[in-house]
């Protein structure tokens, strides 16, 4: 069972999610290298780029879901355009929802394990969604822009966490597939 307690707060100070969005960064584009104090999380809509996290590089393409930690030192550029939709977290409600997040399954994957595995991992054990997840993704967050605009505070945190977890839970069943398909010695 999940239980969920809601705090608004409208400044999104705390408790609340600060942004969902969605950049169409142009060729040639770089950023960074900088450092957050808020939790990123990616969804690489289409093309392609180079990202860098604590000094580890590698190759993002469409389709591929992956998170930034607050306070990690990060960067990005591509050379052909690059569309990607981002949840920006406070650490604040990552941290107020941190134990009831951590039962689902895939969150240690994907939040603790995934950011530092990802750099040293070189056959792409890392969350890559289809067409069809992509949709329900892109779905989700426009609900969540429209409770926001709309000062739906508490909806806009449920629509949250209800796309954290199917992330997580996504992440599982992609791990689960991968695991499969391991030559064994």
């Amino acid at each position: 069972m999940f239980h969920l307690e809601i705090i608004i707060n409208e400044k999104y100070q705390g408790f609340n999610p600060i942004q969902f969005g969605y950049e169409d960064c142009k060729p040639s584009k770089s950023f960074g290298p900088t450092v957050r104090t808020f939790w990123l999380l990616h969804y690489v809509v289409s093309g392609s780029g180079i990202f860098e996290r604590n000094g580890e590089t590698y190759e993002v393409k469409a389709g591929d879901v992956f998170v930034i930690p607050s306070g990690v030192v990060h960067s990005y550029e591509n050379e052909d355009s690059l569309c990607v939709y981002h949840i920006i977290v406070c650490d604040e409600f990552m941290s107020k929802y941190r134990e009831e997040l951590s039962s689902t399954p895939g969150y240690s994957v994907f939040f603790d394990i995934e950011p530092s595995f990802r750099s040293n991992t070189p056959n792409g054990w890392f969350l890559n969604v289809d067409a069809v997840t992509l949709r329900y993704i892109e779905g989700e967050i426009e609900k969540a822009e429209q409770a926001y605009s709309g000062s739906n505070y508490i909806l806009n945190n449920v629509i949250t966490l209800n796309l954290i977890c199917f992330l997580c839970c996504e992440m599982h069943k992609y791990m689960t597939r991968k695991s499969k398909t391991l030559p064994v010695s």
